[in-house]
């Protein structure tokens, strides 16, 4: 079990630049984040097809957000645990969280504006593609 939520995400969060809550100058094409169809794997497995808005991913993340203005890399990536139910997540999941993060943010950052985070969360689980379970190994577990 990790002693700090940084412990397995410390080489990713490295690379960062300082806090980034502010806007980006200029975002990726998918910049209305909320309007986009999802076009990876369904983040919930009902069977029946839920549309992922704001008011999902938000009451999700305000039981994972420390400040309620912003939110850290990890409190994304616990936003985004939390919905999709895992317990913990490979490194495939942490790079294309990553890759969220430069798309909604311009580049991952230790924190983000809480909306930012928001649409980090919400790009991430429109475009996950799963990771190829071959491969795959827990790099990052849910600290509670």
């Amino acid at each position: 079990m990790e002693t700090s939520p940084l412990s397995n995400n410390q080489k990713f969060i490295a690379g960062f630049p300082a806090d980034s809550p502010k806007e980006p100058a200029e975002l990726d094409h998918e910049s209305d984040i909320w309007q986009l169809p999802s076009r990876g794997v369904e983040w919930c497995d009902c069977g029946r097809h839920h549309v992922l808005d704001r008011d999902i991913v938000a009451a999700i993340a305000h039981d994972v957000v420390d400040d309620p203005d912003f939110m850290t890399h990890n409190e994304v990536i616990d936003t985004a645990m939390d919905l999709w139910k895992y317990e913990s997540v490979c490194q495939f999941f942490l790079l294309a969280i990553r890759h969220s993060a430069t798309a909604m943010n311009g580049h991952p950052a230790e924190r983000y504006a809480f909306e930012r985070g928001l649409q980090i969360v919400a790009h991430f689980s429109k475009t996950w593609q799963g990771c190829p379970e071959e491969t795959c190994s827990p790099a990052h577990d849910r600290e509670n």
